[in-house]
């Protein structure tokens, strides 16, 4: 247990209570528990400011009121004077930012404070895709090499977003790179159902940076070389009745089936049930989605971008293809579904690696080893050591 007091902020819309957030409440309970104490600054849900703890894992909600700017400067706001009240209150020796406006909330805060600041910098920040625009572009990965130069440590998620926080004039000795998690244990192949035979799987949000067009090119080849191949769509957004419309001019069809946001209690069980997971993205960080499909054992075909090739290796784990490229990906598939010989022992392959590098309990230990080098580079001499109560 490091004992450290440690604030993590992101404006990341939350439900009440915080015990039903099933996708995070377990790791935010471990980690509360090696900590001396835990706070979370989000944004509700629902829009009401409240508060909820269990004694030792404290979550304070944020009021959510309008869009945009306006409602992303009065979050900055809030989170800059609860960290500043919490550090009189309690004592702070850490605080976390998770997102863009959580790192500019702690280094407002340390201003006043003095308390060190990690920042971790999810997905594609420091080098966002062109796809959101180019001002937008350029502003982004503006104020993220300047928040991440201002650090006292430096979380990113894979290599090359690690070798960008370089570039920016992030110090080597600030820098920690690692992905990020899923829950092993819950996605365990033992005790599912078998493999569906040609039954390929793609699971995330249905936009249009996710390479679905590629994908269902890619599958017009696959079906011409194997009828019995039929591909689920799990997920949600705009871009469904254009690909709807797309696999009906390409004649596939028939061949694809679409069944809306999973819950993410009955992904294993789906997971379970595919020849293998595809994932055609044009950009992407670390999905979360790859490594849970390792740790089914489940074999992974994915475009070789952002941190993807951090995660897998091609013919080890699964596939890796380059984006914009049908051809490719449908030899891929084809390869993946003719069960090659590398493919002997991959459950075996891929659950180890998940294990070994995705589990929560690694997780955590990177957590805190983030932590103790904001410490380690943050300290003030006139503050209480980690754990103190004074």
């Amino acid at each position: 247990m490091t004992g450290f007091r440690v604030a993590l902020v992101g404006r990341y819309p939350v439900p009440y209570p915080y015990s039903e957030h099933r996708g995070d409440h377990p790791t935010m309970a471990a980690l509360a528990a090696r900590s001396a104490a835990l706070h979370l600054l989000v944004e509700a849900a629902d829009g009401q400011a409240r508060e909820w703890s269990d004694g030792r894992l404290h979550v304070h909600y944020a009021p959510a009121r309008g869009h945009g700017a306006p409602r992303a400067a009065r979050f900055l706001r809030w989170a800059t004077r609860r960290l500043r009240s919490l550090h009189r209150d309690v004592g702070l020796d850490v605080i976390n930012g998770s997102d863009p406006l959580g790192i500019a909330a702690g280094l407002l805060a340390r201003r006043e404070t003095g308390v060190p600041v990690a920042a971790q910098v999810q997905g594609q920040l420091l080098d966002a895709p062109p796809s959101i625009g180019p001002v937008r572009m350029v502003g982004t990965r503006s104020l993220m090499r300047a928040l991440v130069r201002r650090a006292d440590a430096v979380r990113c998620l894979y290599a090359d977003a690690g070798r960008l926080a370089l570039r920016a004039g992030v110090p080597p000795e600030r820098l920690l790179v690692f992905p990020s998690r899923c829950d092993a244990a819950r996605f365990d192949p033992a005790g599912h159902g078998p493999v569906e035979p040609g039954h390929l799987l793609f699971v995330g949000n249905l936009v249009e940076g996710k390479g679905v067009r590629d994908l269902l090119a890619a599958l017009r080849i696959v079906c011409a070389a194997r009828p019995e191949v039929r591909l689920t769509i799990a997920g949600s957004g705009p871009a469904e009745s254009a690909w709807r419309a797309l696999a009906d001019r390409l004649a596939v069809a028939h061949a694809v089936r679409y069944v809306g946001r999973v819950p993410h209690d009955r992904l294993p069980g789906l997971l379970a049930t595919a020849a293998a997971l595809v994932l055609p993205s044009h950009h992407e960080a670390t999905p979360r989605v790859i490594m849970e499909a390792m740790a089914m054992g489940r074999p992974v075909v994915a475009t070789a971008v952002g941190g993807v090739p951090d995660l897998l290796d091609d013919r080890v784990h699964g596939r890796l293809v380059a984006a914009h490229a049908p051809a490719a990906l449908a030899d891929a598939l084809l390869d993946v579904l003719g069960g090659p010989p590398w493919a002997a022992g991959l459950a075996e392959r891929s659950r180890a690696r998940a294990i070994a590098s995705f589990s929560v309990p690694r997780h955590l230990d990177m957590l805190e080893a983030l932590h103790a080098r904001a410490v380690g580079r943050g300290a003030d001499p006139s503050r209480p050591p980690p754990g103190d109560p004074r």
